[in-house]
């Protein structure tokens, strides 16, 4: 006896594959095309993001996209990163290693989304399902955790975002389409992990 899948167990079963392509193949862009993507894929990630399980049902998970404002605040950014970047050239070859230029923490990507959260857990976990989102619309995904750093410690940057009081900034993802195509994921350690 054949059994036909029906058109929606296909469609989840493709969804499905290309999520797990996404996931395994994918690499960290830094390179984006300066090409918008669609508004409705933009609202996809942003549900993923809300839908995401939260402790103790918290719930406390908020977004703000940069759209105009997203170069003005980069620059807040830049300028304080450049204030500090002396002081961690002394402790870190990485810091040493980087170049700050107008664009250090964006790379002229089309959309940034700035996540907030009480509990920066809820906020991370929100941002790992917003990638896994994105990915498999085909776009490349940056956790700007220097961005995340800078927005936390300074007062002026927390202000242009109008994070709410007692929210911090958990994450930061720039998104666009990646300039360079992935085929396979950077080299992983071996799994390591023990049954009890």
């Amino acid at each position: 006896m054949m059994i036909n899948k029906s058109r929606s167990q296909k469609t989840y079963a493709w969804t499905q594959m290309r999520f797990y392509k996404s996931f395994v193949s994918g690499g960290v862009s830094d390179s984006f095309r300066i090409r918008k993507f669609p508004k409705h894929v933009l609202e996809q990630i942003l549900e993923a993001g809300r839908l995401t399980h939260t402790g103790k049902n918290m719930q406390d998970v908020s977004f703000v996209v940069l759209d105009k404002e997203k170069h003005r605040i980069e620059q807040m950014a830049v300028k304080l990163f450049r204030k500090v970047k002396p002081l961690a050239d002394l402790f870190s070859p990485m810091a040493r290693n980087n170049r700050i230029d107008d664009h250090f923490f964006f790379f002229h990507a089309p959309a940034v989304i700035v996540i907030l959260a009480k509990d920066k857990t809820n906020g991370i976990l929100a941002a790992q399902n917003m990638e896994f989102v994105a990915e498999a619309n085909g776009l490349g995904v940056l956790f700007s955790g220097f961005f995340t750093s800078s927005a936390n410690i300074s007062r002026r940057i927390k202000k242009a975002l109008n994070v709410p009081k007692g929210k911090k900034v958990a994450a930061t993802l720039v998104l666009g389409y990646p300039k360079v195509k992935f085929l396979r994921s950077v080299q992983r350690e071996k799994l390591d992990v023990r049954y009890l």
